[in-house]
């Protein structure tokens, strides 16, 4: 049978095909529970004495044996669990913790107790390792042991006589072929919602699971064509933000941009012991209220996390060990946790808000509800994924997020848009700063500190905050330590090693909190009242074009509104002009949003600008410069009857590369002009000589687009 569906022509193979996909999806069985609004399912609580198999031992056919026993009986309830004394935390640190009763039976003493639970066996090839992978797909499927060709003699004789379900030795030529059978074959009655990646090296761990809840499990890269083209298929089945990867990848990045087309999140679990137990232990994640943030100082705020990112396993394993570290307590550490976890082990996170100190502060690993790079999804993905977050966010206690690689405009934008529990993004991106998108801050990690493995390196990329740091303004910086590298007595001695006069440390959502005050908790376009919307209609009423000089002649038409009507584009191919609101202003903010179109070859070379209390033509202005690198002002002042070039130097550089918004306020109050570029003031000049000017935008011969033009006068003092 396994040979003809495999060699067969298309046209036996959509016979077999046709009749699975019209089906709908087979039941997940008795007990198992899973609402739409959760990416994993719900197991019915389980029974009040836990059998207990000590794999310490085993060999890892006997892992996968018994992993396969324990997922199918706990579909129904769990009463099963596998432990093992090679685990960090210690073997029974679980079952304790979650307050479950227990009794050891020997696992094949387990196999004769609860036979008539599964229906025979399914034996692997050990000459195609991946079947591994179809016989775990397959003992979900139909309730069969996996079973190994050097268990099957004992297996199918006294006293256990199970019989050979399937046996898929000498059927399969290699891995394609495997999956190609899986998707035909058992891809139809599997769940949707989960998919999985589990090395066919790897032996039980998250294979209970994966049996009890009936997934599809696989080992493809799909840095690699035909892997990709065998792996397509499984997830053009999945709804989008509806469904998740479990297990991992053989190439992270390449896996985490393949996925990330499909809108599918990645939960990183292969080494998660007995989730369909613990996944049964309805407990209410009890996350303590926010301590009061400390006092907003003229200093340096530095928050320091732990992380091995968005990973189950690691919650289950390095981060207990670190947990009981103790030293853990004694400063503020951010420990970055699943959000997913609220499905599959409720009590695990519950644990660790329980036990929590005031200076412990659980945040989301990258990038929410599972682990994405979100730099790949599209936009209609992206707003889905950050609605299903703002969930898990609440059902597990988390305000802070960290977002691999880069938290770019849309990211910003989709997570304040959508989360309004968050208090803030750490951006992994390797870039220190700090910028808000409507009211949620965004905090870039330095490169030398994310992930860093040693103390050293975070010190280092610290000293080089410091020096660059003008001590005009509070500064807020998140850092990163290894979580399998670095400890909380490691992060208690680089505590130590910052100077208070500069540094404070603090909790992630302190973090979050006081770059929210310092900035003002908004642009000050979005917190007041008072601003008008000038953006100017299709027609351009209400605004001219000047050149420059004003002795230059005007080339070809350069602005418009875009299809939508709400940006307004300069083509940059016009010549040197300004756009000038045609109304003499006194004193007043200038809100603008501003990005450029990318160009090949103009990295570098972007430039364009936002001038306020101009002269009607040019002559005197004010320019606030928008460029690969601005956020300075400088221009033509008069000075004793005479005009003067100024420019001052900006206080950092925050502006976004080609492609993504800036959000920048031009202040003009008596004689003061001020700069407030992505979150930050970044210029002022005291000496402006007019009391009275126009605002106007600048074309300079890039392309680039303007939105949410407001404008507000300040009545005079």
């Amino acid at each position: 049978m396994l040979r003809t569906a495999l060699f067969g022509s298309a046209r036996e193979i959509l016979r077999w095909v046709a009749p699975l996909m019209a089906a709908s999806q087979c039941a997940l069985g008795a007990g198992l529970v899973w609402p739409a609004d959760r990416l994993l399912p719900a197991f019915p609580a389980p029974a009040a004495t836990i059998d207990c198999i000590d794999l310490s031992h085993a060999s890892g056919a006997e892992a996968d044996l018994f992993a396969s026993l324990e997922g199918i009986v706990n579909r129904a309830q769990p009463r099963i669990v596998c432990v093992s004394g090679q685990v960090t935390e210690g073997k029974f640190t679980w079952l304790k913790l979650h307050h479950l009763r227990y009794q050891m039976i020997g696992g094949y003493d387990a196999l004769l107790k609860y036979k008539t639970n599964f229906t025979g066996l399914v034996v692997t090839d050990p000459r195609q390792p991946d079947t591994l992978n179809l016989a775990t797909t397959l003992a979900g499927l139909n309730d069969a042991l996996i079973c190994a060709p050097s268990l099957l003699p004992m297996l199918t004789n006294a006293p256990y006589k199970f019989a050979v379900e399937t046996d898929l030795r000498g059927h399969f030529l290699g891995e394609h072929q495997v999956y190609q059978y899986l998707y035909v074959h058992c891809w139809p009655r599997c769940s949707h919602r989960v998919i999985a990646g589990m090395a066919p090296h790897l032996h039980g761990n998250l294979r209970d699971y994966l049996v009890a809840v009936k997934a599809a499990v696989v080992w493809l890269n799909p840095q690699l064509t035909n892997d990709a083209s065998a792996l397509a298929p499984f997830l053009s089945d999945m709804t989008p933000a509806d469904g998740v990867f479990m297990g991992w990848w053989p190439d992270e990045e390449s896996g985490l941009k393949w996925v990330g087309r499909y809108g599918i999140p990645v939960l990183a679990s292969d080494f998660f012991d007995n989730a369909s137990l613990f996944g049964g232990i309805t407990s209410p994640v009890h996350a303590p209220p926010l301590p009061p943030s400390p006092p907003l100082q003229n200093k340096i705020y530095v928050s320091i996390f732990l992380s091995d990112g968005d990973n189950v396993q690691y919650m289950q394993h390095r981060l207990k060990h670190n947990w009981d570290d103790p030293a853990r307590g004694s400063v503020p550490i951010g420990w970055t946790v699943s959000p997913l976890a609220a499905d599959l082990d409720p009590a695990m996170l519950d644990y660790y808000w329980s036990t929590a100190t005031t200076n412990d502060c659980l945040v989301s690993g990258p990038s929410g509800a599972g682990y994405a790079r979100l730099d790949f999804w599209n936009a209609a993905h992206l707003n889905a994924y950050t609605k299903m977050t703002e969930s898990y966010l609440r059902r597990s206690g988390l305000r802070v997020i960290t977002v691999w690689l880069h938290a770019n405009d849309a990211i910003g934008e989709a997570f304040a848009a959508n989360c309004p529990t968050l208090l803030g993004v750490a951006s992994q991106e390797g870039d220190s700063f700090a910028t808000l998108h409507g009211r949620l801050p965004v905090i870039g990690m330095p490169a030398d500190a994310n992930y860093a493995g040693s103390i050293s390196q975070i010190e280092q990329a610290l000293a080089k905050i410091a020096k660059a740091w003008d001590g005009l303004k509070p500064r807020f910086i998140a850092v990163q330590g290894n979580g399998w590298d670095l400890s909380p007595a490691d992060c208690r001695t680089l505590a130590g090693s910052l100077d208070t006069n500069k540094f404070v440390v603090v909790r992630p959502d302190d973090l979050f909190r006081l770059c929210r005050e310092s900035l003002g908790h908004d642009p000050p376009a979005t917190n007041a009242s008072g601003w008008r919307d000038i953006l100017p209609p299709a027609n351009l009423a209400g605004w001219t074009r000047v050149p420059i000089p004003a002795t230059h002649k005007l080339g070809r038409a350069q602005w418009h509104l875009d299809r939508t009507g709400k940006i307004l584009v300069c083509d940059g191919d016009g010549g040197h002009e300004m756009l000038r609101y045609d109304k003499e202003l006194g004193d007043c903010i200038f809100h603008v949003e501003c990005r450029f179109v990318p160009a090949p070859g103009a990295q570098g070379k972007y430039n364009s600008g936002v001038f306020i209390r101009t002269s009607a033509d040019g002559a005197v202005w004010y320019q606030a410069q928008v460029a690969s690198v601005g956020g300075f002002l400088f221009g033509d002042t008069p000075v004793g009857g005479k005009r003067e070039r100024f420019q001052t130097t900006s206080k950092e550089n925050r502006m976004k590369p080609a492609g993504e918004w800036n959000s920048l306020e031009v202040t003009a109050r008596g004689k003061k002009l001020t700069v407030w570029l992505n979150g930050a003031v970044t210029a002022e000049f005291g000496q402006c000589g007019v009391s009275k000017g126009y605002i106007a935008l600048e074309a300079e011969g890039h392309r680039i687009e303007f939105r949410n033009l407001r404008l507000k006068e300040i009545p005079a003092d």
